[in-house]
């Protein structure tokens, strides 16, 4: 989704948030920041970029609906609805 959007190849960094994912099962963490941006995650007066948080919602939307729509999401569940 991130290059489909950007046109630029991903590149993983594995840097904050990722504790928080190691406690859930496929869990992704996914923090906005894009080349030539300063980071200032969780930092006093942390901001991003009108233009970026736009490109942000679309990478995200653009994962959900890869998801959603993907064959798999389409099998029913061999969970049955407990009661």
């Amino acid at each position: 989704a991130y290059e489909m959007v950007t046109e630029q190849e991903a590149q993983f960094v594995l840097d904050y948030g990722a504790s928080y994912c190691k406690a859930m099962p496929n869990m992704v963490s996914y923090g906005p920041i894009f080349p030539g941006m300063e980071d200032k995650c969780h930092q006093t007066d942390e901001y991003m970029p009108l233009e970026k948080m736009e490109q942000m919602y679309d990478i995200l939307e653009t994962a959900l609906a890869a998801i959603v729509l993907s064959e798999l999401s389409m099998k029913p569940s061999e969970q049955q609805p407990t009661e």
